[in-house]
C-alpha cells in the first residue's frame, strides 16, 4: 500500500513539473481556439491558420474553427483555400448563421471571378436565409455586371432598406466607405466596366 502511494505521489510530481508544450496533443479544443484567436488578433495569420488546422484535423466537424480559418484565407485573398471550408460549413450546419454567411462569402468570391450565375445562387441563399443586406448588395453588383439594370436597382434598394433598418449606429460609415470601395473593386475586376462606371455616381448618391 505504501509503495502504491509513493508511486502515485511521484507521478503527480512529475506531471506537475513537465512543461505542457512537450505534450501539445493533450491541449483541449478550447485552449487551442483561444490560442488561435490570440494569434489572429496579433496578426500572426500563418500561426493562426496552423492552429485552426490542427483543431480541424482532430475535430473535422468543428464549424467555428473552419469559419475562422476560411475568413483568414479570404482576407489573404487565398480564395481557393477558403471555399472548401465554407462549403463544409454549409454541409455541417446548413441552418446556421455560419452557413448563411459562408454562402455570402462564396457568392462574393464567385462574383470577383466573374462567375455571376454561381455568385447569384450563393448570394440569394444567404439573403433568403437570414435577410443579410450585404448579400442584397452583392446581388445588385452581380445584376449590374450581367447588364440587368432594373434588377440591379431593385437589389440595391433592398440592400439600402436593410442597411437603414439595421439599427447599427456605426454602419453608415461602413456602407458609404466599405461597400463603395467594394464597388470600385468590381469596376476593376468586372466585365462590363462602362455599365459600372455609369452607375457609380448613382450608388454614391443613394
Amino acid at each position: 500500500m505504501k509503495l502504491l502511494l509513493s508511486l502515485f505521489i511521484v507521478v503527480i510530481l512529475c506531471t506537475s513539473v513537465i512543461p505542457n508544450n512537450l505534450f501539445p496533443e493533450v491541449m483541449n479544443v478550447e485552449t487551442l481556439m483561444k490560442k488561435a484567436q490570440e494569434q489572429r488578433d496579433s496578426n500572426e495569420k500563418k500561426k493562426a491558420i496552423d492552429t485552426y488546422s490542427r483543431i480541424i484535423s482532430k475535430n473535422p466537424d468543428y464549424v467555428e474553427a473552419r469559419w475562422e480559418r476560411a475568413s483568414i484565407y479570404l482576407n489573404k485573398k487565398k480564395y481557393a483555400l477558403s471555399i472548401p471550408d465554407y462549403k463544409q460549413i454549409i454541409k455541417l450546419a446548413p441552418d446556421s448563421q455560419y452557413a448563411a454567411l459562408s454562402s455570402h462569402s462564396i457568392g462574393w468570391i464567385f462574383a470577383l471571378k466573374g462567375k455571376y450565375d454561381e455568385a447569384a445562387d450563393y448570394s440569394k441563399k444567404a439573403y433568403y436565409s437570414i435577410g443579410f443586406w450585404g448579400s442584397a448588395l452583392n446581388l445588385g453588383h452581380i445584376e449590374l455586371f450581367r447588364g440587368n439594370e432594373d434588377q440591379a436597382k431593385d437589389w440595391y434598394n433592398t440592400s439600402l432598406s436593410g442597411f437603414m433598418s439595421s439599427g447599427d449606429l456605426g454602419i453608415e460609415n461602413e456602407f458609404l466607405n466599405s461597400y463603395v470601395s467594394d464597388f470600385n473593386l468590381f469596376i476593376k475586376t468586372g466585365r462590363n466596366e462602362k455599365i459600372s462606371q455609369k452607375y457609380l455616381p448613382w450608388i454614391k448618391k443613394e
